[in-house]
């Protein structure tokens, strides 16, 4: 898929679908990142502050 074949009416369709695949791929990485930086309990406080 290019930009040039890409329908103005898709657009919104295809950044939804890039967001639903590389969003949660994001996040795994930089959770991970955490973890290697400062172990379980950085990311058990990262977890707490977004369950509130």
């Amino acid at each position: 898929m290019s930009l040039h074949t890409l329908h103005l009416e898709r657009v919104d369709e295809t950044r939804m679908q890039a967001y639903s695949i590389f969003g949660p791929l994001l996040i795994h990485s930089l959770a991970q990142k955490l973890a290697r930086g400062q172990g379980m309990r950085g990311l058990d406080k990262l977890e707490r502050s977004w369950c509130g």
